[in-house]
């Protein structure tokens, strides 16, 4: 299993110990190889490793967050011709979370970070920003960053994503091979709180920022579907990448193996966040020296259900002792997911974002923009 840590792009590292596999191999007895990695981020590039050891042609890739969003982005690379691992495991995130766009919707970015490293006037800026202190560099995406002022997500290059992602998927541009996918209940709330948003008011301008081709009606049409949270009603509906979530399962489920999950487990310590965003790390790992009673059991649950899947390609082979089935996602089983909860896992039918999934279907041409 080859694990990709989130971080929106921006920061993350494997080495915190929510990352710690030794449990996750343990319950497999030895038949799964963990593998964590640090890549460089932001400003800096994009990942790079070096060889392990194992089997490669039994490899899964596993990532949360930006890590499952850089999965989706590999099982698109160069038009599916290249299979650069056997099986996928998508947290939290899929390619649809940060639709990629061609290079040159990010020129503002890169001239943006010209202007706050003092690279713009220079007659080689690309020279410039190499020759910077690591700090500066550093110091500057950051602020950029934290001021919604940059962006770092991958682009359409033309050579590894060779068009727009949802254009791929549709056309049955990925490669062909069994995935786990799924989300958090309530992914987010964190980033509410987190980005300070405190009305609505705040969260249109955030999201024609964001995506200026949504025109005023349908932002506020997306304001009144997601206005769910009766606790707090100046917090958007917490589902963040779910519904993203639910197309790509979707359009997978018609010619490969796919089994969903909906992660809802509630911190007793933040109850107002709901089964947040990253919430779930403990229990994919298999942190269970933490835990306690039903909670345990769900963390051992969870971690045979992916250690299993790494072995055999099926969840359910060498599952946990007495864990539920789990059945594949597919339209004769009426979208059947599992549902990860403290005292049992059980099933549903996600069909419950129907109509989200119509709306972002109507204004689908928007996002493109």
């Amino acid at each position: 299993m080859f694990w990709i840590y989130g971080g929106a792009f921006v920061n993350g590292e494997g080495s915190l110990s929510v990352y710690n596999g030794t449990n996750l191999v343990n319950i497999s007895q030895g038949r799964v190889i963990m593998v964590n990695l640090n890549y460089r981020m932001n400003a800096f590039g994009f990942l790079a490793s070096e060889q392990f050891g194992g089997d490669p042609s039994k490899i899964t890739a596993w990532g949360e967050s930006a890590g499952a969003i850089s999965i989706g982005y590999l099982l698109l690379a160069n038009n599916r011709r290249e299979r650069l691992f056997q099986q996928g495991i998508m947290i939290s995130g899929s390619v649809l979370s940060q639709q990629c766009q061609p290079y040159k919707e990010y020129q503002n970015s890169h001239d943006t970070l010209l202007n706050m490293t003092g690279c713009a006037t220079d007659v080689d800026s690309l020279e410039c920003l190499r020759q910077l202190n690591a700090s500066t560099l550093l110091e500057a995406a950051n602020a950029g960053y934290g001021r919604n002022l940059l962006r770092f997500y991958p682009v359409v290059d033309g050579h590894l994503i060779r068009e727009v992602c949802s254009t791929a998927l549709i056309n049955g541009q990925f490669s062909k091979i069994p995935i786990i996918i799924g989300t958090n209940n309530s992914e987010g709330t964190v980033f509410v709180t987190s980005y300070g948003y405190q009305n609505q008011s705040q969260l249109a301008t955030c999201l024609k920022r964001a995506n200026p081709g949504l025109t005023n009606s349908s932002i506020q049409e997306i304001l009144t579907l997601y206005s769910e949270t009766p606790k707090y009603p100046n917090l958007p509906y917490p589902e963040f990448v779910r519904t993203a979530n639910i197309y790509v399962a979707r359009d997978y489920q018609d010619v490969v193996p796919v089994w969903k999950y909906h992660f809802n487990v509630i911190n007793p310590h933040v109850l107002f966040l709901g089964a947040y965003h990253t919430s779930d790390l403990i229990y994919d790992f298999d942190q269970s020296t933490g835990l306690s009673g039903d909670a345990a059991v769900l963390a051992n649950t969870m971690a045979s259900y992916y250690s299993s899947f790494t072995v055999s390609g099926n969840p359910n082979t060498y599952k946990y002792a007495g864990a539920i089935e789990w059945s594949q996602f597919q339209n004769r089983t009426n979208y059947t997911q599992i549902v990860y909860q403290v005292g049992n896992a059980t099933t549903e039918s996600d069909t419950f974002l129907e109509q989200k999934c119509q709306f972002w279907d109507s204004i689908s041409e928007q996002l493109m923009h």
